[in-house]
C-alpha cells in the first residue's frame, strides 16, 4: 500500500511539472510577403526585467524560448529591423504554436541607395491623457465591431508609459464611468477593463460626452495629447437638433481649453450621418475615420495617442 502511494504521487508531480514554453513562426514583408532576415523579435514582461529575444534568418523563420516560470498567456511583444518600421503589441505566448508576424519597409526613394538611406526615427510619443467614449449600445455587438475596438485599445495599452492615462466612459441608455483614470503601467488591469467591456441597451444620442470631457479636464496634462475619441455605430444627435447646439457649446469650450474631439464610427451608416460626426470632430479639433477592420482601427487608434494634432502647431 505504501509503495503504491510513493508511486502515485511520483506520478502526480511528473503529471504537474512544467516545461519551457517554445514557439515559431515566419517574420514577412507586409508588402511584398518576403521573408525578412535580422529580424530581432522581443517578448517580455511590461514593468520587469524579463525578456527573451529571436532573430530571424535567411528564411525569415524565428523560434522562440521562455521559461517554465511563465504560463501560457499573453505577453508584450517588440519586433525590430532597421529598414522597417517597428511594430510594438502582444502575442499570445503558447508552446509549439506558430506566429508569424509582418512588417512594414520604410520610405525609401529607391531600392539602389536602401542600403545608404538614414533612417528617420517617429518622433517620441506625447504624453497621453485619452477617455475612450464608447456606444456600448446592443448594435455594437455586430458584425464584430466592438471587438474591432477592443483589439485596438489592446494595442494601445501596449504602448502606454506609466506616464499616460487613460479612462473609458460607456454609454447606451445611461452613461458611466466604466474604468476610472489608469496609468500605462497597469496594463493588466486595462487589458482586462477591455475584455469585459460588453454591449447592451439603446442608442441615447449625446449621453456621455459631457462625463467624459469632465474626466478628460480632471486629468488634463499640459501641453501634451489631451483627447476624448468618441466611438458609435448610430446617430449621434442631428446637427439641427437642440441638443445639438448645447453639444456644440461644450465641444467648443474643451476645444478653447486644448482638449480634442476625435470620432470613430462603425457599420453601414448612411453619408449624412457620416458627415455629421465629421464635423463634430472637425469642431473638436480632431479627427474622423470610419473604421472597417481590426488592421484600421489599430492605425486611427494608435494615430491618435501619437498625434495631438491642431494644439501641436
Amino acid at each position: 500500500m505504501v509503495v503504491r502511494r510513493v508511486l502515485s504521487l511520483i506520478f502526480f508531480l511528473c503529471a504537474f511539472k512544467s516545461y519551457a514554453i517554445t514557439f515559431n513562426g515566419h517574420i514577412y514583408d507586409m508588402d511584398t510577403k518576403a521573408p525578412i532576415q535580422y529580424a530581432y523579435l522581443s517578448v517580455f514582461i511590461k514593468g520587469t526585467n524579463e525578456i527573451f529575444n529571436a532573430v530571424s534568418d535567411s528564411n525569415g523563420y524565428y523560434s522562440i524560448t521562455v521559461p517554465d516560470t511563465w504560463i501560457e498567456a499573453e505577453y508584450g511583444m517588440r519586433l525590430e529591423h532597421g529598414l522597417y518600421y517597428l511594430v510594438n503589441g502582444i502575442v499570445l505566448v503558447k508552446n509549439e504554436a506558430v506566429r508569424d508576424f509582418y512588417m512594414k519597409l520604410k520610405n525609401i526613394e529607391t531600392v539602389e541607395n536602401l542600403q545608404e538611406e538614414k533612417v528617420v526615427e517617429e518622433a517620441p510619443m506625447p504624453t497621453s491623457n485619452i477617455v475612450f467614449l464608447i456606444d456600448v449600445s446592443k448594435s455594437m455587438n455586430e458584425d464584430h465591431k466592438i471587438d474591432m475596438l477592443k483589439v485596438a485599445m489592446k494595442k494601445l495599452a501596449s504602448l502606454l508609459r506609466d506616464t499616460d492615462k487613460i479612462s473609458i466612459v460607456t454609454y447606451s441608455t445611461d452613461a458611466q464611468i466604466y474604468m476610472k483614470t489608469t496609468t500605462g503601467k497597469e496594463i493588466d488591469k486595462i487589458n482586462a477593463a477591455i475584455d469585459a467591456l460588453k454591449c447592451n441597451g439603446i442608442t441615447m444620442s449625446g449621453l456621455g460626452l459631457e462625463l467624459a470631457f469632465s474626466v478628460a479636464k480632471k486629468n488634463y496634462i499640459k501641453g501634451q495629447n489631451n483627447k476624448v475619441i468618441l466611438n458609435t455605430d448610430g446617430i449621434f444627435t442631428s446637427t439641427q437638433s437642440k441638443q445639438y447646439k448645447t453639444m456644440e457649446k461644450l465641444i467648443e469650450k474643451m476645444r478653447s481649453k486644448k482638449i480634442a474631439l476625435t470620432v470613430f464610427s462603425y457599420g453601414d451608416l448612411m453619408p449624412r450621418t457620416k458627415d455629421n460626426l465629421r464635423k463634430m470632430s472637425e469642431l473638436g479639433g480632431g479627427t474622423y475615420a470610419h473604421i472597417e477592420s481590426n488592421q484600421m482601427a489599430i492605425e486611427e487608434v494608435v494615430d491618435e495617442a501619437k498625434n495631438i494634432g491642431v494644439f501641436g502647431k
